[in-house]
């Protein structure tokens, strides 16, 4: 095998019904440079059993059997045993575009970047997708462009739509029972990187399942996306105080209904995320908060007059309810 430059890591959970499809999307491309490592998270189903039956078929195939740790947990397995120089990451019931992989090792060898970024495009349960790519164009971005990147819907915080060289990620782990563990790494491995290429070409695409954990209402979800988005928030605003993002204006608008949803329901919360949200929203300043509308009139009543928020809070929720019946 050639010289390892990209490893991919497959965290595989339960996903018979689409890891075929995720695997032959990579499999029919050139993996002279690649590594696919699959970590089999303690599947009940007959996923692992799929992984080793296409390892055996496959020199660029590794695969690791464990006891189910989650998504973070695989992950991590996956960095600590990988031998390329770059990660990508790839969601097991997802697919890449067919230039996918020649599309990044020509940039590596062009560019010697420490981070790639490129769009995705969301599908659902529907056997065939559009997935033909034209060719990529990179465009070389600053450090703070690719941070303002985190808040774009077109890349978002994901893992799986960034290449970033391994050594970016030294001392930094997937968190372990957390959702929306991008939240907590993408920002802090773009803080290891300098050099940084975007193209705006849809190399991956998302398959979107009505029973995943991002579609699931819980607020243990809510609390662990306002715990990264609070973390992500106190970071920018270190460095970048008075740049308009969306980072900062999510972390805000979304902390003030965190505190409102674990007062109404009386729920049993995270104290260090309360105390680091709650610190967040009072020292912010009104007119520095970068809010308009709405959101500008929630910031307000939260901070003058809590009890009008709550009322304000309530009515539009009832609202939203209402409109989903």
């Amino acid at each position: 095998m050639n010289k390892i430059l990209l490893s991919i890591i497959i965290p595989i959970y339960n996903v018979e019904k689409y890891l075929s499809s995720c695997l032959d999307s990579i499999l029919t491309q050139d993996l002279n440079h690649v590594e696919m490592i699959l970590v089999d998270d303690g599947s009940t189903d007959n996923s692992g059993k799929i992984a080793d039956e296409y390892q055996k078929s496959n020199e660029h195939i590794k695969v690791i059997h464990q006891i189910n740790q989650g998504l973070s947990g695989a992950r991590n397995s996956g960095i600590k045993i990988s031998e390329g120089e770059w990660l990508a990451f790839i969601d097991s019931d997802d697919i890449i575009a067919p230039n996918y992989i020649s599309s990044i090792i020509n940039s590596i060898g062009k560019y010697n970047p420490d981070a790639l970024i490129f769009q995705f495009k969301r599908f659902n349960n529907a056997k065939t997708i559009n997935s033909k790519v034209k060719k990529v164009n990179w465009s070389r971005i600053s450090k703070k462009e690719a941070f303002i990147t985190l808040g774009d819907d077109d890349y978002a915080c994901y893992s799986w739509n960034k290449i970033c060289r391994k050594d970016c990620y030294n001392n930094i782990l997937f968190p372990i029972n957390k959702n929306f563990e991008d939240m907590a790494t993408s920002y802090r491995v773009f803080n290891n990187a300098n050099t940084f290429y975007l193209t705006t070409s849809k190399l991956y695409f998302y398959r979107q399942r009505e029973d995943s954990i991002v579609y699931t209402y819980s607020f243990k979800n809510k609390e662990d996306r306002v715990d990264g988005l609070a973390n992500m928030y106190i970071f920018f605003q270190e460095r970048y105080p008075d740049t308009d993002m969306v980072i900062k204006k999510n972390a805000l608008v979304e902390g003030m209904h965190y505190v409102y949803d674990a007062e109404e329901q009386d729920q049993v919360v995270n104290k260090n995320t309360m105390l680091k949200v709650e610190s967040i929203l009072k020292q912010v300043k009104i007119s520095e908060s970068h809010l308009s509308g709405r959101f500008l009139l929630e910031l307000i009543m939260f901070k003058k007059c809590k009890p009008i928020y709550n009322m304000i809070r309530k009515l539009t929720k009832e609202i939203h309810k209402n409109k989903e019946k």
